[in-house]
């Protein structure tokens, strides 16, 4: 084969693994979406969700990697929010204008807010749903814990809410969202706060902030309440990445959310049965990596190794209308994205490669 003729299946197999997986089974699709970022993904996750194939996709990907969950009570200091947007209304004008709520928040221990528990996950590190119900307390009691479902096999915040989001849309076929209407409690102001306690709490309430000893008077509660949320704003801000409410995990209407949710940290690529040459033998063996190799590589080496399951597979790809097929399903089992790497460098490093292997 000249080199030219080669040249050109790698143009070609490259720019296909360029490509968006498209028609592509329902399984190998949903894994491309959880690749995305989070609005992406949610994008994405409602245009599939009425495709049967898609939603048993879901349950299938969490048949095989199922979250697991389990009951905890944080304290709330020790919680991160994982949206940027928390409606004052939604927080604080129910524990403001209810006495039961009041005497229940100011109480403080575990308290269980509208007797549900909030999602958290990593082990009560970070909230996946229920920021108002969680803020609500910690405006009223910062030193009390609340009540939760954990997901501890999930210790980062943004796959924790696309985990969510598949259990909710594989539950009840599709992705509900919401909005915030009033001021964001993460960022209003201590004038603009005060004023909205003083004319929100009423005489009830004040009663069980004076039975607690926490205040005298309406003035005194808005104090009470805004150095709590001074310390929310300062301690508890929104984890890296977080997105607005409205593309927020909804579960209450999700009954069965969990038994659809799968654990996406541990989502595996399916292993290829094309690969090239060389990557995986029928002897499981393979040549060292050079000493000067990047550690992925020298990694990658040792894992080739010590493979214990091996295929005879790719020594049967040796002709030239199996490359490009061969290449595409090879060059997509590497870390590489689109706007990563570009098709140049690529080239280039192959050429050097092929010229170092003696192909003419």
């Amino acid at each position: 084969m000249k080199l030219s003729e080669l040249k050109k299946l790698i143009r070609t197999a490259i720019k296909e693994a360029e490509e968006e997986t498209g028609g592509g089974n329902a399984e190998q699709e949903l894994k491309n979406i959880l690749k995305a970022n989070y609005s992406t993904f949610i994008q994405k996750l409602g245009d599939n969700i009425n495709d049967p194939k898609f939603r048993q996709a879901i349950k299938s990907i969490a048949d095989k990697d199922p979250i697991q969950t389990t009951d905890i009570s944080p304290k709330v200091t020790d919680l991160s929010p994982t949206q940027n947007e928390i409606d004052v209304d939604k927080s604080l004008k129910f524990p403001l204008t209810n006495a039961t709520s009041a005497a229940v928040c100011l109480k403080g221990g575990a308290v269980s807010i509208a007797g549900k528990n909030i999602v958290t996950g990593g082990g009560g590190k970070f909230i996946i749903d229920g920021h108002h119900r969680w803020s609500q307390l910690y405006c009223m009691n910062p030193d009390a814990s609340i009540t939760a479902m954990d997901i501890t096999n999930i210790t980062d915040p943004i796959a924790g809410l696309k985990a969510t989001q598949l259990g909710i849309a594989g539950d009840i076929g599709k992705v509900p969202t919401a909005k915030v209407e009033g001021q964001n409690l993460l960022k209003m102001g201590k004038d603009a706060l005060v004023a909205y306690v003083i004319k929100t709490v009423t005489p009830e309430v004040l009663e069980e902030f004076k039975k607690a000893g926490k205040a005298n008077d309406n003035n005194g509660v808005a104090e009470y309440v805004w150095k709590n949320v001074e310390q929310m704003q300062q301690n508890n801000q929104p984890v890296s990445g977080a997105p607005g409410r409205g593309i927020m995990p909804q579960t209450d209407d999700a009954t069965k959310w969990t038994n659809d949710a799968p654990n996406v940290q541990a989502v595996k690529e399916a292993k290829r049965l094309q690969k090239l040459a060389g990557i995986i033998n029928e002897d499981a063996t393979s040549a060292p990596a050079p000493v000067n190799a990047p550690a992925d590589v020298k990694a990658l080496g040792k894992a080739q190794t010590s493979a214990s399951t091996v295929t005879s597979k790719a020594k049967a790809i040796n002709s030239i209308q199996e490359f490009p097929g061969a290449f595409e399903n090879w060059f997509k089992t590497l870390g590489f994205q689109p706007g990563k790497i570009s098709k140049s460098a690529v080239r280039a490093e192959v050429e050097k490669i092929l010229t170092k292997l003696g192909y003419k």
